[in-house]
């Protein structure tokens, strides 16, 4: 990934890259637990409550992850920028 840049470097873009990778993966879990949740809404009052509550606690989190995968981008981003213009 970084041609003129140090190995740190190579190892903290490969590990942003990692965590960035972790967090898409956990992205994805949470989004089939929603569309789970989703399916479930056609029951009693009480259930649809909970489930409502569910959702939007695993939409906050999810939202948390997506401000992190760009966080770690821009990061990665940098990095890669950092190393082609040869700091």
């Amino acid at each position: 990934l970084l041609n003129n840049g140090s190995e740190d470097e190579t190892e903290s873009v490969e590990g942003l890259q990692d965590a960035y990778n972790g967090i898409y993966n956990e992205c994805l879990k949470q989004g089939e637990k929603l569309f789970s949740l989703l399916l479930r809404l056609k029951t009693s009052e009480d259930k649809k409550k909970a489930l409502h509550v569910n959702l939007v606690k695993s939409n906050a989190y999810i939202c948390g992850l997506v401000e992190e995968m760009k966080s770690l981008h821009d990061k990665v981003s940098f990095l890669e920028r950092k190393s082609t213009i040869g700091f």
